[in-house]
């Protein structure tokens, strides 16, 4: 057939001894000139000359680890990125080492991959931590086009005026800008920070880690005051009360820790704790407004009623609980806490949210919720990737909804912005947070 293509396999041969070979190749790029150029695992560069199946020529260490981008420039010149040291190094077309090196801060992660920009000079580099840098040898690759996080984002906040705040499994809690899509601020958290809350005055974030410890941040500074190391589990939801006055800390084994706040949020007297008869808050409470046979949810959450006097918790085998905020007791009847006003709705499963549920509910279907700002509103993300708009209190069955999708995996966090103007969604692995516009 006339323009058939045929291709032709010829397996590479690798010089030297077996124990100098690499492990992996990790890279490759064309040349201008046809060559092929390889880099491994060693942190070798390999040329293989066009119309070759062996190596003609070695750049032996050219980096410190793994050879992760090779590109070849308009002008037939090379820069190779190391993942472990984080450089990019300028190869003449004669591939020749020259004396053009930049290297790439350790907060944005490991180089991943690299492109010319619109200049020859210019380069845009993508990292590890899901980053977009951009720059050239002289200046340094220092301006950000993109940040991001590199694993699972578990919470969004948004108690700022046009910011919010994402915390990820990659221990970087970073507040945005809404308007103009980027970061401007972040902290190392150290652990995995699995909840966080602003104090009411606005300039100290708590955060709640992995391993049970809590910190206490300041926003301006970005330093920390204090650490808090009485708790022994991870904690599952932080919440300051509306009144300022009290914390609740709960854990993924199904205690709320309650703390009396003093001086300005910045000390915490632990006054009781929040369980089931004395045992951890698993079991399903008497008069839960539906049956939930095989729903679990990832984490334990709690609301603040609007008067500071009450706590509703769902746990993580999805039971609806109650409690005296002064006592840390626990209220069975749940018909008397109809009429109680809510500050949040972190819990799913609850009065005002029995129209979100289907019928059948398998355990793979909602997972997350917030409310608007203004009450009219709440979007509840599922296990599909999927949003769902109600308006609210969404009390009767088989509420109408509007759908919308945008992630790729169950949605891990849901926030609404200052004026409920946009609604932030995360998409937990698929490390992407998604801005939409209310209307």
């Amino acid at each position: 057939m006339k323009g058939e293509l045929n291709f032709i396999r010829k397996t590479g041969v690798f010089d030297g001894n077996l124990q100098d070979r690499p492990k992996y190749v990790t890279c490759l790029a064309f040349a201008s000139n046809g060559d092929v150029l390889t880099g491994d695992s060693n942190g070798n560069v390999l040329v293989w000359r066009r119309g070759y199946n062996a190596v003609t020529k070695s750049l032996k260490k050219v980096h410190n680890g793994p050879v992760f981008a090779i590109c070849v420039l308009k002008d037939g010149s090379v820069v190779t990125g190391g993942g472990k040291d984080g450089k990019l190094i300028h190869f003449d077309g004669n591939y020749k080492k020259s004396e053009l090196e930049a290297e790439i801060c350790e907060e944005f992660g490991s180089i991943r991959t690299i492109c010319q920009g619109k200049s020859n000079e210019n380069l845009i580099v993508g990292t590890t931590h899901n980053c977009i840098l951009t720059g050239d040898f002289l200046i340094g690759m220092e301006t950000v086009l993109a940040h991001g996080h590199e694993n699972d984002i578990r919470t969004l906040l948004s108690p700022f005026n046009g910011q919010f705040l994402s915390l990820s499994h990659d221990k970087w809690i970073r507040m945005w800008d809404v308007k103009k899509h980027c970061v401007v601020w972040n902290y190392y958290a150290g652990d995995v920070p699995n909840a966080c809350c602003v104090s009411n005055d606005g300039n100290l974030i708590l955060i709640g880690m992995q391993n049970g410890c809590w910190k206490i941040v300041d926003i301006e500074s970005m330093l920390t005051i204090d650490e808090n190391h009485d708790l022994n589990d991870s904690i599952s939801d932080i919440q300051f009360s509306p009144n300022g006055l009290s914390l609740a800390v709960s854990t993924k084994s199904g205690i709320i820790h309650l703390y009396q706040v003093s001086n300005d949020a910045k000390k915490y007297n632990r006054i009781g704790r929040c369980t089931e008869d004395g045992k951890k808050h698993r079991s399903s409470s008497t008069g839960s407004p539906i049956n939930f046979v095989s729903q679990t949810f990832s984490n334990m959450a709690l609301d603040w009623s609007s008067d500071s006097s009450y706590i509703r918790s769902n746990s993580q085998e999805a039971s609806l609980s109650y409690w005296n905020a002064t006592t840390c007791r626990q209220i069975n009847n749940h018909a008397s806490m109809r009429d109680v006003q809510w500050k949040t709705q972190n819990c799913l499963m609850t009065f005002e949210t029995i129209g979100i549920w289907p019928e059948t509910v398998d355990g793979t279907d909602l997972v997350v919720g917030a409310k608007s700002l203004s009450e009219n509103q709440f979007v509840a993300g599922d296990d599909f990737g999927k949003l769902k708009l109600y308006n609210y209190p969404v009390i009767k069955p088989k509420a109408q909804h509007s759908i919308f999708g945008g992630h790729s995996c169950p949605i891990s966090a849901l926030t609404f912005s200052s004026g409920d103007s946009q609604l932030l969604s995360a998409g937990g692995k698929d490390t992407a947070i998604i801005q939409w516009k209310m209307s």
